[in-house]
Formats: structure tokens, C-alpha cells, sequence
């Protein structure tokens, strides 16, 4: 679910008994949903993972069969037919603050997998076999004020400063679990990584130098729940899951 600057609701879905899926903007001044699917032929795929909206209010989505761009008229999918992008399978985009579009991309065998960015007319991809990033495994990515790139992998997030990969890990960092669930970014830069140690889910909070913890010790609200998603919203931190057992 993303929204513009206008108010509308953007989100996606799929039909998997009609292999139908779609883009749905809800327009709140008049209630009005519109939708623009793969039957239709306006997106590639039943299958919608992301979507943001740029500085131009041009929408970006990522699917499983290309990134697909609408401008309000007209909507164009960028895919390895057309692009040197190594997938179709588009897992998350974003945008820098030059409006470049960042995109994660991977197949499900995970052989295939990195990071690209397209800058309106040129592709940059980094795979492990091209650069340092150390995963095929792409999630996510986000953007932090500094431009900084932190990539969602299974086992790890990766910063991107523009030149250099630095991986962290249950390794060599201060995260606890081995798994990633989830990650934010909040309004100081602050990285949030959702994961899993041996007795309870734990938000690991990463300052750029120290790593702090939530944890059902120190937040008692996430007692006796399995929590797997984070998200920022203002100073507030929202962390869902469901009841362990």
C-alpha cells in the first residue's frame, strides 16, 4: 500500500483462482476504486510485490514480470526484453533523492538475484557476480536521507553507500537471529531489522555505530507474540505478527 501526494490510495491484489491481479488506486475525495490489471493487459502479472510513487507522480510497480511505470495515461513495463535486467521477477522499488528508481530483483531458485537502478534512460545492475553485494537474495531496499541503500536479505542487510557493500549480520553485528524478516528506516536514519532469537522476536535498532534492542524484556507489549513486520510511522514504531505458541 503506497498513497501520492494527492490523497489517493494505492494498493495491490490478486484472484489466484482467476490468475488475475491488479493495481487499485481508491480516490478518497470521491470514493471511487480503479483498477487496472494483468487481464486487462495494463500490468504483466497476477503477481504485484511493490509500488511507489516518484517525484514526478509517476507510479512504479514491481511484479513478477517486470517493473511497470504508469504517468497518469500510459503504462510501460520494463523486463529483460527490453531492459539487461537479468529477471523479470521485480521485488521492491524505491526512489534516491534524484528520483532515480532503485529496484531488487531475484529468481526463485536464487541463482539470479541484486539490485538495479534506472535513472529514465540507463541501467546500473550489481549481482554478486558484478560488484560486492554479497546476496542474491534480494527482498527489499530503502534509501536513507543519505542516500545510503540498505538491501533486505534473508540472512543479512546490506548497505550501499554508492561505491562499497558492507554486509551485517547474526555474524559480525550486533543482529540476533539468523533470519531477516523485516526492516525499516526511521526519521534519524536508524535501522530497523524484525528477527528471531532463540526465545523471543526482537526489533534490532542500528544507530550507524551502536546497536539497541526492543525486546519483550524491555517492551512488554511484545510479549507472547511472533512478530514479523515493522513499519515507521512518524515516531511511532508498528511491529505485527500473530500469538506464539
Amino acid at each position: 500500500i503506497t498513497g501520492d501526494r494527492f490523497g489517493n490510495i494505492w494498493t495491490g491484489g490478486r484472484s489466484a483462482i482467476e490468475h488475475e491481479g491488479s493495481v487499485v488506486r481508491f480516490n478518497h475525495m470521491d470514493t471511487i476504486f480503479t483498477s487496472w490489471s494483468n487481464f486487462e493487459g495494463f500490468i504483466q502479472s497476477e503477481w504485484v510485490y511493490d509500488a511507489g510513487i516518484d517525484i514526478n507522480d509517476d507510479l512504479w510497480v514491481a511484479t513478477a514480470d517486470g517493473l511497470s511505470k504508469y504517468d497518469g495515461s500510459t503504462w510501460i513495463t520494463y523486463n529483460t526484453s527490453n531492459t539487461p535486467l537479468p529477471s523479470d521477477n521485480i521485488r521492491s522499488v524505491t526512489f534516491d533523492k534524484q528520483n532515480n528508481v532503485w529496484i531488487t530483483f531475484q529468481e526463485i531458485n536464487f541463482t539470479i538475484g541484486g539490485i538495479a537502478k534506472f535513472d529514465g534512460t540507463s541501467w546500473a545492475i550489481y549481482t554478486p557476480g558484478n560488484s560486492t553485494l554479497p546476496n542474491y537474495e534480494c527482498f527489499d531496499i530503502l534509501i536513507d536521507s543519505q542516500n545510503n541503500k540498505w538491501i533486505h536479505s534473508k540472512f543479512s542487510v546490506t548497505k550501499f553507500d554508492g561505491l562499497n557493500f558492507t554486509d551485517y549480520n547474526s555474524q559480525n553485528s550486533g543482529i540476533t537471529g539468523s533470519e531477516i524478516f523485516d526492516i525499516a528506516l526511521d526519521s534519524l536514519n536508524r535501522l530497523c531489522a524484525m528477527v528471531h532469537s532463540p526465545l523471543y522476536s526482537e526489533l534490532c535498532i542500528f544507530d550507524g555505530t551502536t546497536w539497541t534492542y526492543m525486546n519483550p524484556n524491555n517492551t512488554p507489549a511484545m510479549s507472547n507474540y511472533s512478530l514479523y513486520e515493522v513499519y515507521i510511522k512518524g515516531s511511532k514504531i508498528i511491529m505485527s505478527g500473530g500469538a506464539s505458541t
